[in-house]
């Protein structure tokens, strides 16, 4: 089921149709605030500390023939966290004019961004974790010594995981 349609099914009163699912931010922070629905366990706790859930991509190909466009996406992705970290309100602000979202109220939405449990950062965090999971129940069929060979070199400065 989608994260959408699991979040109405949590949500629905009762309905039956589910009573637990895995959850990832917005949704996960929204149903926590509803009456009757509880954290059984968060990702942090499985993994042991913060975990990228939200990666970006492309190609060797397309980054090879637009360097200019790839670092300029490189760039923005960076000031955007860095924006988001410094300036949540504004930030929120921003996301509500821009995807003219009627049903998040400000306030909720800066919650949503002061959570701790979420990060705003370009910095992999326990990607090798999830990588390994991955190989050991054969979802991907190649193993990948370093979380460095899942991304591109401007990140591998970063201290990553």
């Amino acid at each position: 089921m989608s994260q959408p349609n699991s979040y109405i099914a949590m949500t629905a009163g009762g309905a039956g149709q589910i009573d637990s699912h895995v959850a990832t931010p917005p949704y996960s922070i929204t149903e926590l605030a509803r009456p009757g629905i509880h954290r059984v366990v968060n990702m942090n706790e499985v993994l042991g500390g913060n975990t990228t859930f939200l990666v970006t991509y492309t190609t060797s190909g397309f980054r090879d023939a637009n360097p200019k466009t790839y670092a300029a996406y490189v760039d923005a992705l960076k000031e955007a966290m860095t924006f988001i970290n410094a300036n949540k309100r504004a930030a929120a602000k921003i996301y509500l004019e821009s995807s003219h979202d009627k049903s998040t109220p400000l306030e909720e939405l800066v919650q949503q961004l002061d959570n701790p449990d979420m990060t705003f950062t370009v910095t992999p965090q326990n990607t090798m974790k999830f990588a390994n999971f991955m190989y050991r129940t054969g979802v991907v069929k190649t193993k990948v010594d370093s979380w460095k060979d899942l991304f591109f070199p401007e990140v591998h400065d970063l201290p990553g995981s």
